[in-house]
């Protein structure tokens, strides 16, 4: 047996999915210097509720598709790679809250994109990483890293 410590643990100090819901932001590098580019993206966690719900929301779409071809008799065919691309790519926007960028000492909510710019929303978000390819995994790191959501 252990001996009692006068600290007693509470699970709910643990509660990953109402923990990672709270956004965190980092700030973008440039994928070989490694230097910051000035854009923040803001992001919950991949254990967060609202990840989760999407995530479920996938599997219970991709459940009807295999069901509706099964009621029809036919096999559900395998996807494309260019929709699992798509499904990846909505899986990352789905765990973005937003974006801003810092230019000349102002910070605005909005990232440049061939001069324009380009305010946050999930679409806006999808059509800039199919673009950048390079900014998935940097969000995706952190939207796995489980230190950016727990504080001590």
């Amino acid at each position: 047996m252990t001996k009692a410590t006068e600290k007693s643990f509470d699970f709910n100090d643990l509660d990953l999915e109402t923990i990672c819901d709270q956004p965190f932001e980092f700030e973008l590098v440039h994928p070989e210097s490694k230097e910051g580019l000035g854009v923040f993206i803001s992001v919950v966690g991949s254990d967060s509720a609202t990840f989760q719900k999407y995530l479920r929301e996938e599997q219970n779409r991709a459940r009807r598709k295999a069901f509706e071809a099964g009621r029809k008799g036919k096999d559900d065919a395998p996807t494309p790679v260019e929709e699992d691309e798509q499904t990846l790519v909505r899986a990352v926007a789905a765990c973005m809250t937003g974006w801003r960028t810092v230019r000349d000492g102002e910070s605005k909510d909005v990232i440049y994109w061939g001069g324009k710019g380009i305010e946050f929303t999930p679409d806006n978000a999808v059509k800039w990483m199919q673009k950048f390819k390079w900014v998935r995994p940097q969000i995706n790191e952190q939207t796995g890293d489980l230190g950016n959501f727990i504080k001590d």
